[in-house]
């Protein structure tokens, strides 16, 4: 749409909207500044096109560095589908990672952590990939791992199967 369309010139000689019928100029005080009597302003239309604009560019914003940190946390894409919405509530653990996410900033001032063990099979990456996810959303920098890659990185080839013996033998 074009300005002329959208703008008249009032009795008093400034412009206005005339979608929202505020003015788009105001009186500069008495004397002008630098010879000039009348300025430029946003109308209600403006006002809110330019939030509308900003609201755009942050919500992008925050899609890119959710998108970059969750390429980074996990190694597997379908981790990405790991999440509260797709599980199943009515387990009394999942509902003990969404109240430690819920109150992460408590969690991580207190420093407290989570520990999952079990049989394999019994969801434990899943319910990490949950609150992996959810903690992402909240634009927390997250690494998703596992005890083999941690014990990889740490322990030459000959130390990890000691290390690995001796915690397995405390497996029940």
């Amino acid at each position: 749409m074009r300005e002329e369309d959208t703008v008249c010139v009032g009795s008093d000689g400034l412009q206005y909207c005339k979608v929202c019928g505020e003015a788009k100029e105001a009186f500069f005080p008495e004397g002008g500044f630098m010879g000039m009597k009348k300025h430029s302003r946003q109308c209600a239309c403006d006002r809110k096109a330019y939030e509308e604009e900003q609201k755009y560019f942050k919500d992008k914003e925050y899609r890119e560095l959710v998108s970059r940190n969750t390429s980074i946390c996990f190694d597997e894409s379908r981790m990405e589908e790991w999440t509260f919405e797709n599980a199943d509530m009515s387990d009394a653990v999942i509902h003990k990672a969404k109240s430690y996410v819920d109150n992460w900033d408590e969690m991580k001032r207190n420093h407290i952590g989570c520990l999952f063990w079990g049989p394999v099979g019994t969801g434990k990456s899943y319910i990490a990939g949950c609150i992996a996810n959810e903690l992402l959303k909240q634009e927390v920098t997250v690494k998703m791992t596992n005890f083999n890659t941690i014990i990889d990185d740490i322990f030459p080839l000959a130390d990890k199967a000691e290390c690995i013996g001796f915690i397995s033998a405390f497996d029940y």
